[in-house]
């Protein structure tokens, strides 16, 4: 009688870095990866994802996102009752417009290492990691004067309306241009990629322009929902001669934006971290 042969266990499926989070990453990452190659998902795939992950994101890390909303609620009540009119409210304003992505760079880090790496992060602390933060915070800062710094020259410089408008204009879509080609840039940051360079974000970006534009769109549909329902709003004030002014419809209204505020920033970390698994090569 012949010996029996031994049956051989089928191989282990590599394992998935965030396994015990969220099956959703398993499902996502078999669905646009096929043997290496990487394929770019539909908006609908994206947009479902997305919005999943956000809800999920928030449960995981709710104390975190609720420091978040208090940060956009001081934040608006500042801008909306404390800012006094002329060039000192000038300036304030753009010390203000600091606040909401350098004072929530703990929550942003925080995001990508829980959909990238499965980690939880439980406190709010500028201190975790000192190099990956400072690391984080300089770029965030880049990106920041990148978008502000421009209009505030051309504003000081004896331009015409039409030449500073124009300048502008052009910086600005420059600046967003720089801003979607190093997105993969700061999800590799905060969970220490070796390869998260300027260069390597550039590389893996390269190609997947309108699909990463695209995909930060789903993260803006918030705010285009509410823009939608705030022009219907006055547009009814208007025709009816009613009046929505005063303290309590404002602070009504800072409270909206500053959860609005929440989700969406959340929305537009997942979607980077996302990106960054869909087509990120060298930046990892």
């Amino acid at each position: 009688m012949a010996p029996r042969r031994a049956q051989r266990k089928p191989a282990a499926p590599p394992r998935n870095p965030s396994q015990g989070w969220s099956a959703l990453q398993a499902v996502t990452l078999r669905a646009v990866m096929e043997q290496g190659a990487i394929m770019t998902p539909s908006f609908m795939f994206v947009l479902r994802a997305a919005w999943r992950d956000t809800l999920s994101t928030l449960k995981q890390l709710r104390y975190l996102a609720f420091i978040v909303f208090l940060i956009w609620v001081a934040e608006l009540v500042a801008w909306s009752f404390l800012l006094p009119d002329g060039g000192l409210g000038k300036i304030l304003n753009v010390l203000l417009s600091l606040i909401p992505p350098l004072a929530t760079v703990p929550y942003q880090i925080a995001i990508f290492r829980l959909i990238i790496l499965g980690e939880p992060t439980a406190g709010y602390s500028f201190r975790a990691n000192i190099n990956r933060v400072h690391r984080y915070l300089t770029w965030s800062l880049v990106l920041w004067a990148a978008t502000t710094v421009p209009g505030l020259v051309f504003d000081l410089l004896p331009l015409s309306n039409s030449l500073n408008a124009s300048l502008s204009i052009a910086f600005s879509v420059a600046a967003v241009v720089a801003i979607i080609r190093l997105i993969l840039l700061f999800p590799a940051i905060a969970v220490d990629a070796s390869g998260a360079s300027v260069a390597n974000a550039f590389a893996d970006s390269s190609g997947h322009f309108w699909f990463i534009v695209r995909s930060t769109l789903v993260a803006w549909l918030p705010f285009m929902i509410v823009a939608i329902v705030v022009i219907a709003w006055v547009w009814f004030a208007y025709v009816s001669g009613i009046s929505y002014t005063g303290t309590g419809l404002t602070l009504i209204g800072v409270v909206l934006l500053g959860a609005i505020g929440t989700v969406t920033m959340t929305t537009s970390y997942v979607i980077a971290a996302r990106l960054f698994e869909w087509i990120g090569s060298r930046v990892k």
